[in-house]
């Protein structure tokens, strides 16, 4: 069973390269921790993330030559969550940017890091 998780996870990686236009892979900026990986690949008009920030599709917003910028917005039950991603490719660096609005808490998470283009 862990066999086939693995194969099917290889799958929909090879997958998603053989469509995106370009593939970042970045590492977050955290010096006391591990570096964890996420991958960004840029497929026509939305970013699809997958790695150790999650997995999911953001409508970019905004293409320069600079970089992009890229959102997911969702409703949960009667809460909001906003997700935001922004890759700057003249820094090579990323920010991940997560809001949940809960009744009595508003939570906001920021992730930074390094990026490499790998194809």
């Amino acid at each position: 069973m862990h066999h086939n998780y693995i194969l099917l996870i290889f799958i929909y990686i090879f997958s998603l390269n053989l469509y995106a236009n370009e593939r970042y892979v970045c590492k977050n900026g955290d010096k006391n921790s591990i570096k964890l990986i996420t991958n960004f690949y840029i497929i026509d008009k939305k970013i699809v993330m997958s790695g150790a920030l999650g997995n999911g599709e953001y409508k970019i917003l905004n293409r320069s030559e600079n970089g992009f910028l890229a959102v997911n917005s969702s409703f949960i039950g009667e809460e909001f969550g906003l997700e935001t991603i922004l890759i700057n490719k003249k820094h090579k660096s990323f920010i991940y940017k997560t809001f949940i609005n809960r009744e009595n808490n508003n939570n906001i998470v920021e992730v930074k890091g390094i990026c490499s283009l790998a194809n």
